[in-house]
């Protein structure tokens, strides 16, 4: 049996969810350019050098930042509860929770690397407020409390940390 548990999943992708956790539109991909006029933009602007610089994220298409406001400003932020990205989605099916380690959460252009919190200018420039994204938590963070489904799906036991 196994001492522990970890996994890890591609950055830059972002997926809109409702309130009952179903998925809003199809996931959105790092190659995904659709946004590419909101990030060029943002890079013009003062505003954009100000995230950048918060970030560390140059302001571009294959960041969540631009893909949340070109949804957001394409009308599905009334519906969506948070965005999130794929290792979101299969963490909250593991351990019920919304939570995004730092090193994910710093690839998104949302995040504030020296606070290591979200940015409130970055999240006003894609249009929502922090209660859209998930928890941003310590890399080191060990998670225990399984979802009953979670182990019945895996085999593992009750309390092996993650």
């Amino acid at each position: 049996m196994a001492d522990a548990v970890a996994f890890s999943a591609q950055w830059y992708s972002t997926m809109p969810v409702a309130a009952d956790d179903r998925a809003l539109s199809p996931y959105l991909t790092w190659s995904d350019r659709r946004s590419a006029s909101i990030a060029d933009g943002l890079r013009r602007s003062e505003r954009g050098r100000r995230i950048y610089q918060t970030t560390g994220c140059p302001l571009d298409a294959i960041y969540p930042l631009s893909k949340i406001a070109w949804l957001t400003q394409g009308g599905l932020s009334g519906q969506t509860t948070r965005f999130i990205s794929i290792k979101e989605y299969v963490f909250r099916r593991l351990f019920g929770e919304y939570v995004v380690d730092w090193s994910m959460a710093s690839s998104t252009g949302l995040f504030d690397i020296r606070r290591r919190d979200w940015s409130p200018e970055a999240l006003d420039a894609a249009g929502i407020d922090r209660s859209c994204l998930s928890s941003p938590v310590s890399p080191y963070q060990m998670f225990t409390r399984w979802m009953p489904e979670a182990l019945v799906a895996t085999g593992l036991p009750q309390g092996i940390p993650v």
